[in-house]
């Protein structure tokens, strides 16, 4: 009797929490997204891998009209071999090209990439939206086995 109705009201608790959880997660503020914006040829922590302890940080993307993309380019960039990152209002795709350096017959890998969350745009794959949302299916998933 009573024990039974203890567990459906706390498991109807969990699911509620677990509800909130995710809505959270999803449901985000209409804020302009945060990017990490330099230029290797100006700044040379913004290298291919952002170092652990760079003192680089994301930034607010607001000078960019509709930005909702963070991308990095990196390898022959605007002519040059290095990286950049910077904020988009359009999505630049993600794909890898060889691309012949000038005066000469030399090739090197370039590679633009786009995302969409906050500081996605470090060198890392695995963007933190998509983490959380793991970790939120596995948490219900956990709870209710």
């Amino acid at each position: 009797g009573t024990r039974c109705n203890m567990k459906v009201t706390s498991r109807s608790e969990l699911i509620t929490i677990s509800l909130i959880i995710v809505s959270n997660l999803i449901v985000t503020p209409v804020q302009s997204i945060s990017c990490y914006q330099c230029n290797s040829s100006f700044n040379s922590q913004c290298s291919e891998r952002l170092h652990v302890k760079t003192t680089l940080l994301p930034t607010p993307c607001n000078e960019i009209y509709g930005a909702k993309y963070c991308v990095k380019m990196s390898g022959v960039v605007e002519g040059e071999l290095g990286t950049k990152r910077f904020c988009s209002s359009r999505d630049w795709g993600n794909i890898c090209e060889f691309i012949k350096l000038s005066g000469g017959n030399t090739y090197r890998r370039s590679c633009v990439h786009t995302c969409y969350s906050d500081g996605c745009n470090a060198g890392h794959s695995n963007p933190p939206f998509a983490l959380h949302i793991f970790i939120s299916i596995m948490i219900v998933i956990v709870l209710f086995s």
